[in-house]
């Protein structure tokens, strides 16, 4: 073997580098994700996704488990049908695309697919197509290369218009809607020769060819038993385009007879139903298509397959309600979509929420009621012991007072004129124990007139003799006589006839009052004043002493004030204290007055007696 020489060896390591570059490339190519080019034959809906990314892509990448690189183009081919708009098409393709190497092309619709066979060739060579969303019709008769393949489906316009004159039997004119583009004129006379099956039947009108403003009045006007069909519409008389969807929406909205169509993404916007064109199942069955072509299967070895719905027709069922279709009407294994359930199934937890919250609120409001009855009850048993207690302590002082002024107080008058006359015996013959006689005599009568004072403090016997009146008058100047405090008495009533426990309640309030301002106030001057105001008796004490905070903390009086408000109650009037630091104290007790409250304090008297 000869030497090898440098330009050899510089020949054998170009070829080396070449065969890893082209290696490196191939490794590259065969790891990057697939690229699938899909070309939409009209124009984006801006409102949503498209069906095939929506569906075909998903469904896809889950068949392969990667991702997909999926490049999209709307051809706009109903917008722009003039032959200059190919040639621009072709030519923005080219650049795009010509430095990319892309795996699959799906031509979605007929329009699409047209182009693609006629126009694409050159631009994309050998590359494989897979169509979608076609109708069967559409290819019957066309030439398909051996690396195109795909999907259709049949929309089956025939059965359903046979099902909705079963379902409006009494249907006197079906109106055929559609737009004015050279598309719309072809699917309207695919539709012609179809219906003409039912031209015997009933009258059909064509409404095309006008402006849509135009097309939307006399729709809304129909006479009654008329039956709305809706086909395609790209644009109308005057050139105006307008998607499907948003001819459809006007046409829902404003028509006074039941529209049907397609089947489609319309299902909810006002459409009664209509024949379903197998419209999940077209693209579904084309993802798996796509799938066995990017595994390295040929096109020509694939058959095209045609994808059959799960329903023939669909119904809106609040639109079914709306024009009062009875769904038994309805062919076999139809999809009735937006059932509303009842109301039980559709607010259920709500229904069973509010119910146990009913139930709490209830079994609280019964505790409450029990709780407030039982409290109710208790308040009444204290205030009907109160008033016992009240009686029982008036009863005993009474029979203490009659005690100490029968008996006590007649044994110390005995035993004082004793002493007196022992006094006048021993005078002569004992002059120097004469003063002690005196002094015992002075303790007796002063003893004597304290016993006498205590009982009719403990049982005025006055308001039974004299009259409440006389009875305070005779209080107030006691209470002068013992004490340093001027009593000023103020009384001012029409008559004198004062029911017992009325004129007792309020000598005890006045009692009382005085007792207090004497222990507490300080004061030099208090007064009585009682006044008659129609069916009430009106007492106030008052003193001008240091007085106290009324609305704050009652100072610790014993049970005095409790005392005179349970009297005031159980005689069914209000008593009011008023007090302030340095102002003195007003005691205001108003009692009913009149021969219906004496029946009641006397009838509550004798029950708790």
């Amino acid at each position: 073997m000869p030497p090898l020489t440098r330009r050899s060896w510089a020949r054998w390591v170009l070829a080396l580098v070449f065969l890893v570059a082209v290696a490196q490339e191939a490794s590259a190519d065969s790891n990057r994700a697939p690229r699938v080019l899909a070309l939409h034959s009209f124009n984006a809906d801006p409102e949503r996704l498209s069906a095939f990314d929506q569906i075909t892509v998903p469904a896809l990448e889950k068949i392969l488990g990667r991702s997909v690189d999926v490049y999209t183009e709307y051809l706009e081919l109903d917008r722009f049908p003039e032959d200059d708009y190919r040639r621009i098409l072709i030519r923005n393709l080219k650049s795009l695309y010509q430095n990319r190497s892309i795996d699959v092309i799906v031509p979605i619709e007929f329009q699409a697919l047209d182009f693609t066979r006629n126009y694409l060739s050159d631009v994309f060579p050998d590359v494989p197509i897979v169509f979608l969303s076609i109708e069967s019709s559409q290819i019957q008769g066309v030439s398909l290369a051996p690396n195109i393949t795909g999907v259709v489906h049949k929309d089956d316009w025939l059965g359903a218009m046979r099902e909705i004159l079963r379902i409006h039997p009494d249907t006197k004119q079906v109106i055929v809607f559609g737009g004015s583009s050279p598309m719309d004129h072809e699917n309207l006379e695919e539709k012609r020769k179809l219906f003409q099956h039912f031209e015997n039947k009933v009258k059909f009108r064509y409404l095309t060819d006008l402006p849509l403003l135009d097309m939307l009045a006399i729709t809304r006007r129909l006479p009654s038993k008329s039956v709305i069909i809706q086909l395609s519409f790209r644009a109308d008389s005057q050139g105006h385009t307008l998607a499907d969807s948003g001819a459809a929406t006007l046409l829902y909205e404003t028509a006074n007879a039941p529209v049907y169509s397609l089947v489609g993404r319309n299902l909810g916007r006002g459409l009664v139903g209509g024949p379903v064109p197998a419209f999940q199942e077209r693209y579904l069955a084309g993802a798996k298509i796509i799938a066995r072509v990017l595994k390295g299967e040929k096109p020509a070895a694939i058959p095209i397959q045609t994808a059959v719905p799960e329903h023939p027709m669909a119904f809106d069922w609040r639109q079914l309600q709306r024009w009062g279709i009875n769904e038994k009407l309805l062919p076999a294994r139809s999809l009735i979509s937006f059932r509303q359930p009842p109301p039980w199934e559709q607010y259920k937890w709500e229904i069973l929420i509010s119910i146990l919250i009913g139930l709490a609120q209830g079994a609280l409001i019964l505790a409450l009621l029990v709780q407030g009855s039982r409290r109710r009850r208790a308040e009444n048993e204290v205030r009907d012991l109160a008033g016992k207690l009240i009686v029982a302590q008036e009863e005993e002082r009474k029979r203490i007072a009659r005690e100490l002024h029968d008996d006590l107080s007649q044994q110390l008058a005995a035993a004082g004129l004793s002493v007196s006359s022992i006094r006048r015996d021993m005078a002569s013959s004992l002059p120097k124990e004469y003063r002690k006689f005196d002094e015992l005599q002075y303790r007796l009568t002063s003893l004597h007139d304290d016993i006498h004072r205590l009982s009719h403090a403990l049982h005025p016997a006055l308001i039974e003799t004299v009259g409440l009146s006389a009875a305070l008058r005779q209080y107030a100047l006691d209470r002068t006589e013992l004490t340093s405090i001027v009593v000023d008495v103020k009384i001012n009533l029409e008559s004198e006839m004062v029911p017992h426990d009325v004129a007792l309640c309020l000598y005890r309030v006045a009692q009382e009052s005085l007792r207090n301002a004497v222990k507490h106030s300080g004061t030099q001057r208090a007064e009585i004043s009682l006044n008659e105001f129609g069916d009430e008796l009106e007492l106030v004490v008052r003193d001008w002493g240091k007085g106290f905070d009324s609305q704050g903390k009652t100072p610790k009086r014993g049970l005095g004030l409790t005392s005179m408000k349970e009297r005031v109650r159980l005689a069914g009037g209000v008593l009011d204290i008023e007090s302030a630091p340095r102002e003195g104290t007003r005691i205001r007790a108003r009692l009913p007055f009149g021969e219906a409250l004496q029946t009641k304090t006397m009838t509550v008297r004798s029950g708790v007696a």
